[in-house]
């Protein structure tokens, strides 16, 4: 599956990456190689990722720290850990941190091919199922979507006139409005449509 960003991939090995570089260009995907979880990180508000590869022993920043500094910044990047001497014990500590596939190297090029492509299918589905709830979110203007995630979040009006410095009636306008929209009538009507739309 091509993507229209690059795969980042991650790993202090210049050799290794160098070849795992290629590997990826011959399946066509675009790659853009980091020798360093620091280099990773400078180049990160230059690049949007379809999907980041990253090697677990490496000097200094590891992959787990990786992952653990990305927690909340990337969520909708898939990650897959890569390393050269797995244990189910690291597998496990990597998938409850975050990454959607453990990979050894010494499995071969092919299983870090099929991760990365089960990884992109697995994201555009989930695409898929959220565009219909993410389009009714978009039919609210600003202020009401700052209401609706508010009142989402479990706040009164009069909490959420406080929080926007308005009245209590106003915010009750907006919330009409935004049933009217979206036919919500609670909270938690509200809170699962962010659910569904990925937005929580």
């Amino acid at each position: 599956m091509q993507t229209p960003c690059p795969i980042a991939l991650i790993d202090d090995d210049p050799e290794l990456l160098d070849a795992l570089t290629y590997q990826l260009d011959a399946a066509g995907y675009a790659v853009k190689a980091f020798g360093n979880a620091a280099e990773f990180f400078l180049g990160l508000s230059e690049h949007r990722f379809a999907c980041i590869v990253c090697d677990y022993h490496m000097a200094g920043m590891n992959g787990l720290d990786v992952l653990r500094m990305l927690q909340g910044r990337l969520t909708d990047t898939p990650f897959i850990m890569l390393t050269a001497q797995g244990s189910v014990a690291l597998a496990v500590h990597a998938m409850k941190a975050g990454s959607v596939d453990f990979v050894e190297k010494g499995q071969g090029p092919s299983a870090l091919l099929h991760a990365i492509a089960s990884a992109l299918a697995r994201r555009q589905e989930e695409h898929l199922q959220r565009e219909p709830h993410l389009s009714k979110l978009a039919l609210l203007t600003s202020r009401e979507r700052e209401v609706l995630d508010l009142l989402a979040a479990g706040l009164s009006a009069k909490e959420c006139a406080a929080q926007l410095a308005c009245s209590p009636r106003t915010v009750e306008t907006h919330r009409a409005s935004i049933g009217k929209k979206l036919g919500l009538d609670s909270a938690a009507q509200m809170n699962e449509l962010l659910h569904l739309a990925g937005e929580k």
